[in-house]
């Protein structure tokens, strides 16, 4: 990392959360000054992804609600929307700075 190995190369963050108001937007701000001293660029999710209501971040709630426990099922599928959403726009910006 010291040699600049992350540096002009995209990155997102995902958090979870115990409660609906338990600090995600907190936790990723907390880690993009890091993603930022290491050299990466900091992608987040805009508005124009559908399942998105409130301003960023990308974030789930765990442990889930009785009724959204499912083993291997942790995310709901706005969820796994908007975490698709991100990922995809890393993936895409990382084609981008790669030519």
């Amino acid at each position: 990392m010291a040699a600049g190995a992350c540096n002009d190369k995209p990155a997102g963050c995902f958090t979870s959360t115990a409660t609906l108001h338990g600090g995600q937007e907190v936790s990723n701000y907390t880690m993009w000054p890091a993603l930022a001293h290491l050299g990466f660029l900091i992608v987040g999710v805009c508005y124009a992804t559908p399942e998105l209501m409130t301003p960023p971040p990308a974030a789930a709630l765990w442990p889930q609600p009785r009724s959204r426990r499912h083993v291997g099922h942790p995310v709901d599928d706005t969820e796994k929307a908007i975490c698709g959403a991100l990922g995809e726009r890393v993936a895409r910006l990382a084609d981008l700075l790669k030519q």
